[in-house]
């Protein structure tokens, strides 16, 4: 996964080695990098689960530990009227 940026407008990329997945996100002008790295490890996530890939190790290759630990944090709240 990868996230670049040109003229202040970043998007993230994914590459699978073993199938030869390889998607480019683009996320417009009004996104930061820190977002663009989430975006790339939460696709990698959504990608693997997709394809039932499930209670396997998984190397995530990134250079954000800040973006990785942000996704491992997250939780989902459900309001119950």
């Amino acid at each position: 996964m990868d996230e670049s940026g040109i003229n202040n407008h970043f998007g993230a990329g994914v590459y699978g080695p073993t199938d030869n997945q390889r998607e480019s996100i683009p996320m417009g002008s009004l996104s930061t990098v820190f977002q663009a790295e989430v975006m790339a490890v939460f696709r990698c996530i959504q990608l693997l689960l997709s394809k039932n890939i499930t209670r396997q190790r998984i190397l995530f290759c990134s250079d954000s530990r800040t973006a990785i630990a942000a996704l491992a944090k997250s939780t989902t709240e459900l309001a119950l009227l």
